[in-house]
């Protein structure tokens, strides 16, 4: 086939099929590569309690807040492992070569409106692992659309290599052809297909090994259920136009990166330095502990990491951060550090009374009487809103009475746009749940001619325009009971 009709083909559909053009020792180099990388990473992950479901499991936490650069688990049983990023974490130094793929793949550029793989650039190099007994994926694509307003060619691509022969049981992805033109949209451009049967059918790939599937980033697909008894990795090259730069899939932190609740802990010595230096010589961590310092005596205090301390030190934190959320909002221009200072640690300890700190605050005159003006009307905010109201009613209405000339041009543009809507809808329900009434939200016509209600009429239109091919064409045939109340309310 012509690289023309390949683009063509590329550009209707969102994806391409092609059969037997890597070489099976290629294929070969590959799997005994990532057969090592899982062993060792997984043996490195399992080190890391912080993002396993539990102390009791080796099962990972779901998606990117819980992933590294190295590994994300894309849905349960169902991993997207990077590759190179992997092997340098794990000092691996037998990646095969990507230039043997990139001859066996020389079609791709064009479908990226490139000549070369010189002009274009690979994001990722992964391994999508489905273990045995994962379930099917959601719908989705990969990446969003660069111009919401005007469909734009392909800017980046998935290149789909199986390791195995790939077997209905193991989980095949599925794709949804043409869908690239709808997710700009998703929603109100996937009804209108569906109204306007252009919608295509879901297509599963049974790759073989040294098959390549193809498909546009922004293409729905999802991957199927593994019902067998063995392990489905897929050798994915994500490649993009030169500009592109893919910061949705993996996150920054490596494996190999300090863990959550050490970063916690971390987080809570700055605190402590931030608000209690004002009264602190010092403090420094123990294995037993924190150890305080304050001016006041020599002897200096130990506090357990998990104990009252750090409680109402937090409980600190969240009254410190309110009280200058509410100085922002009243625009006062008052230092925060002296603020911070004024409050002390007299919440930590056990002060004498005679060291005791004075809680008075001093504030100008303006900004004391903004303060009770703020609560007055806070507490009284009804009395300040009929106040208003009955000081300005009578220029409100002599302004409505003098502006209602528009009112019964505006009524007949829209009782001739409900008449509309009203003949669309009798004609053609399917292209009047998809076109008005779910894609724009404009849905009267069978609120008031069927009396339904806002949820049904919603619910109607969903099934209509949803419904699969081979589910039971009557779905947008409109019952006998609304026919009978519309012949109530004609004419």
């Amino acid at each position: 086939m012509s690289s023309s009709c390949v683009q063509e083909r590329f550009s209707a559909d969102g994806y391409l099929w092609e059969k037997q053009v890597v070489p099976d020792r290629v294929i070969e180099s590959w799997k005994d590569f990532t057969t090592v990388v899982v062993k060792q990473l997984f043996a490195e992950l399992h080190k890391r309690r912080d993002v396993l479901e539990s102390d009791t499991t080796d099962t990972m936490k779901i998606g990117i807040k819980h992933g590294f650069r190295e590994i994300v688990m894309r849905s349960p049983g169902r991993y997207e492992i990077a590759l190179i990023e992997s092997s340098k974490c794990l000092q691996i130094n037998t990646m095969p070569s990507l230039q043997e793929l990139q001859q066996c793949l020389p079609f791709v550029p064009s479908l990226l409106n490139a000549k070369s793989w010189e002009d274009v650039q690979i994001c990722h190099v992964s391994l999508v692992l489905a273990m045995s007994g994962s379930k099917e994926q959601s719908w989705h694509a990969d990446g969003g659309h660069v111009d919401l307003q005007h469909h734009q060619p392909c800017h980046c691509l998935n290149i789909f290599i199986p390791l195995l022969d790939l077997t209905s049981d193991l989980g095949p992805t599925e794709l949804r052809p043409g869908t690239h033109y709808h997710t700009r949209n998703l929603v109100p451009m996937m009804l209108a297909a569906k109204a306007r049967k252009t919608l295509q059918a879901p297509v599963a790939p049974l790759l073989q090994r040294g098959d390549v599937l193809v498909f546009d980033y922004r293409l729905l697909h999802r991957g199927l259920a593994n019902t067998s008894q063995q392990n489905r990795p897929i050798l994915v090259l994500t490649v993009a136009q030169a500009w592109f730069k893919d910061v949705l899939n993996f996150p920054a932190r490596s494996l190999k990166d300090q863990s959550r609740d050490d970063a916690s802990d971390t987080l809570v010595r700055h605190h402590l330095s931030a608000l209690l230096r004002s009264s602190l010589m010092g403090f420094g961590e123990k294995s037993d502990g924190i150890q305080i310092k304050f001016y006041h005596t020599n002897k200096p205090l130990l506090v357990d990491k998990t104990s009252l301390f750090l409680q109402l030190l937090l409980q600190k934190i969240d009254f410190l951060l309110n009280l200058q959320a509410l100085l922002l909002r009243l625009n006062m221009k008052i230092v925060i550090g002296t603020l911070l200072a004024l409050v002390g640690c007299s919440a930590f300890q056990q002060p004498l009374p005679s060291q005791r700190r004075s809680t008075r605050l001093f504030l100008e005159d303006w900004v004391a009487d903004l303060i009770d003006k703020e609560l007055y009307r806070e507490k009284h905010r009804k009395e300040f809103e009929n106040e208003w109201m009955e000081k300005n009613r009578a220029a409100i209405f002599s302004q409505l009475n003098d502006d209602t000339s528009f009112l019964q041009d505006d009524f007949k543009e829209n009782f001739r746009e409900f008449q509309k809507d009203k003949r669309l809808a009798e004609r053609s329900p399917e292209n009047y749940c998809a076109d008005r009434c779910l894609a724009t939200g404009n849905c009267d016509v069978y609120e008031d001619m069927f009396q339904m209600t806002p949820s049904q009429v919603i619910e109607f239109c969903t099934n209509c325009v949803l419904a699969t091919d081979d589910e039971d064409p009557v779905e947008c045939d409109i019952p006998e009971a609304f026919f009978d109340s519309a012949q109530k309310l004609s004419p």
